[in-house]
């Protein structure tokens, strides 16, 4: 018998820390992992986090200390276990003594590494709250032995200076960020050329100013947008002996979060870029979609105990459904993120509706009619069609195949997958083989193929494998998707009067809630078109307005500084895509919204152009809508056709749909896959409808590039829009 079994029977509780693994001994292991289970009510963490155990002992990675701790904690608290109280108290005594744990109790032993007598190197005194968090830098990072943390203070709190100043304190040589393309002139350059009062010597990828283009070691700042971070990787790899201690800032670091296995290519080389990091903060006002799997290449970066063995016990864990081990995940999370809330003055928000002529044509009751007798015209099509999708799906293949070099066994295992699919795709039985079928595609068939065969293939195997898939998602686009814009335009363009939902003797034209602002107007919507028959309608009532979207987006920069600088130049008219992260906009103190995004996130971040640090008037938000009397329209209810659509393809088909699975999510932007993780869809773009790729009416945080296969946006959030 072992010692740990004898152990158990004296009641002697062992805790050992060897080799990034620790082993809890001498306890009635098979009660312990009972207890977990039923308090959690889920086995998905015991089955995941314990590496090996016996009656008698268990044994985890290092990793999981702090969620063992956290356990144990919510167990003593429990009325009922299976093991003794004393025995759950003794193992975390031990744990807390014999792990790497015992440094949260001696904090007084962690040396500094934050120097905050460098903040008198700053143009400007920082607020108490951050200021506060360079003492927490300070203190946290020593005690986990992480090599950086999360700044999540909400949107317009300063966090750019926040960063900058922890950055200096850390004294680093060399400081790199990583940043959306449009912020590089404002706030970054901007800061970085009045906070310090010695100037220091920067690097700013895409900058206007010459001086700020030259990418040589020895600066103290690089500054590189999203798309140039393989440029900021290879300088790194050739140079990092001569450019020191270095310190990395991801910004607006949402866009980094991902919970497919496979990240995109911005995540990666955002990894590969902090390999020689010794800090790196992720800093942004909405750090989560969802706490889950997107947390990974977070910790990959900040945590040395988060390894490769770790990540692979640590995805099954937390997955991307909500779960109750969740209250786990949430308190490793917040030892590592630090959120202030309250410290922006909030907008006065106002709700306005207009009975804008023609507006019975938005009326979900009208959408819904005229997403079924679509519905029921394109499955009607696809089936009188389908013998001659499915021939071309199979001569395209064979076309592959003959020029290809398509190993035998793989492609019958693919066909033998999409012939599933065809007689009944089941997104439970069948998940995860999407991803494999796609990715089978992209390595064998696709690569084989002429320009106009690939368009083809793209086409076929879309009907040929999710057939009422495709059709909801063609619903959803040339439907709903346009509906939505054209709406949005209605409203941008209306020039009579829109009433208070709260009270309806208040009332406004738009041009009168521009001329009543105290400074400037920003107005946004999802769709391009909306801001363009906008920007007609004003000009026509006397204004000089400025348009943020794709196209215009290389001459941001410029657009912002007449925006700022020029008294004419107003309102300013942005989709959400291009301009509702990252920029401040606090010469405008007044935001209207043709439509609503349906992330709660990206209406945060768009109040947060202008209520935030540094705006000296009181500010507004203002929600326009249409007016269809009782009946619900398309612009105050966005979800329920969606909804809709799902239930009628159902009742046509005569069978159960999948509810998170399209294979076209709108005229020109088809996603393939199933489920809420990533790696099962990928996504092309045909260009349908003349609608540039950066705006597609997808209310969510990635640009196409990164939706496409790579992304770690999940359908979920595709579905969004």
């Amino acid at each position: 018998m072992s010692y740990s079994y004898f152990s158990r029977l004296l009641g002697f509780v062992n805790v050992v820390e060897e080799k990034g693994r620790v082993t809890i001994s001498g306890l009635d292991a098979d009660a312990f992992i009972r207890d977990i289970q039923n308090n959690w009510n889920t086995s998905r963490f015991t089955k995941n986090a314990i590496s090996s155990f016996t009656s008698s002992k268990i044994t985890f990675y290092s990793f999981f200390c702090i969620e063992f701790d956290f356990i144990l904690t919510e167990l003593m608290k429990t009325r009922r276990t299976n093991l003794p109280r004393r025995i759950l108290m003794s193992v975390q005594e031990k744990l807390r003594a014999n792990t790497w744990l015992k440094r949260i109790d001696e904090p007084r032993r962690q040396r500094n590494i934050v120097n905050k007598a460098r903040l008198a190197d700053l143009t400007v005194d920082l607020f108490r709250y951050q200021e506060d968090f360079l003492d927490l830098y300070n203190e946290k990072v020593p005690m986990y032995g992480l090599r950086g943390y999360i700044l999540g203070d909400r949107p317009g709190t300063g966090k750019t200076i926040t960063g900058i100043a922890l950055h200096h304190c850390l004294e680093t040589d060399t400081k790199i960020i990583i940043a959306p393309k449009n912020s590089l002139y404002d706030p970054w350059e901007k800061t970085l050329e009045e906070v310090f009062k010695v100037k220091p010597k920067m690097y700013l990828s895409a900058a206007e100013n010459p001086e700020y283009r030259k990418l040589v070691p020895g600066l103290e700042y690089y500054v590189f947008h999203y798309e140039a971070q393989d440029e900021a990787v290879a300088f790194v790899n050739r140079h990092h002996k001569e450019l020191g201690r270095i310190s990395v800032t991801a910004d607006e670091s949402h866009n980094l979060n991902e919970s497919a296995r496979d990240f995109s290519q911005r995540t990666n080389h955002f990894l590969d870029l902090c390999t020689y990091a010794e800090h790196v903060l992720w800093q942004s006002g909405t750090v989560f979609r969802k706490m889950g799997n997107e947390i990974i290449p977070c910790f990959r970066t900040i945590d040395p105990l988060f390894n490769r063995n770790v990540e692979e016990r640590f995805r099954p864990i937390y997955g991307v459904n909500a779960n109750r081990a969740k209250d786990i995940l949430a308190h490793r999370i917040g030892l590592v993120t630090r959120v202030v809330e309250a410290k922006v003055d909030e907008p006065d928000y106002l709700e306005l509706n207009a009975p804008i002529p023609g507006a019975a044509r938005f009326k979900l009751s009208v959408i819904k009619e005229r997403m079924r007798e679509f519905i029921t015209e394109r499955l009607t099509y696809y089936k009188a069609h389908e013998e001659e999708y499915e021939r071309d799906y199979f001569a395209l293949v064979e076309v592959a195949r003959k020029k290809g070099r398509i190993p035998e066994a793989q492609l019958n295992d693919y066909l033998r997958t999409t012939a599933m699919f065809n007689t009944g795709y089941d997104p439970i039985g069948h998940k995860g083989l999407p991803a494999q079928a796609n990715k089978f595609e992209d390595a064998f068939i696709f690569p084989a193929l002429d320009k106009a065969q690939k368009e083809r293939f793209q086409e076929v195997r879309s009907v040929y494998k999710y057939m009422d898939l495709k059709v909801q998602g063609e619903a959803l686009g040339r439907i709903l998707g346009i509906e939505r814009a054209q709406c949005a335009s209605a409203i941008g363009a209306y020039k009579g009067n829109f009433y208070s939902l709260k009270d309806k003797s208040d009332k406004y034209t738009i041009k009168e809630l521009i001329d009543a602002a105290p400074s400037k107007t920003v107005i946004f919507t999802s769709y391009v078109q909306a801001a363009l028959d906008t920007e007609a309608s004003l000009r026509e009532q006397g204004f000089d307005p400025l348009v943020v979207y794709g196209e215009t987006n290389k001459d941001l920069n410029a657009i912002l500084k007449e925006y700022a600088n020029n008294p004419a130049k107003n309102p300013l008219i942005a989709t959400y895509q291009s301009l509702s992260t990252a920029v401040p906009l606090v010469m405008a103190s007044r935001t209207l919204t043709l439509n609503q995004p349906f992330r709660d996130m990206i209406r945060k971040q768009a109040v947060a152009r202008t209520a935030r640090i540094g705006q000296p008037h009181a500010t507004t938000f203002v929600d326009l809508y249409i007016d269809t009397g009782d009946e619900p329209n398309i612009s105050e209810r966005n979800r329920d056709i969606l909804q809709w659509s799902k239930e009628a393809v159902e009742q046509i088909m005569g069978r159960t749909v999948v509810s998170l699975a399209l294979e076209s999510l709108h005229s020109g932007f088809v996603v393939t896959g199933e489920g809420e993780d990533i790696s099962d869809v990928s996504v092309s773009y045909s260009g349908a409808y003349n609608q540039p790729e950066e705006d597609l009416p997808v209310d969510v945080t990635y640009s196409i590039e990164n939706i496409r296969g790579r992304a770690s946006s999940s359908v979920t959030d595709v579905l969004d829009w």
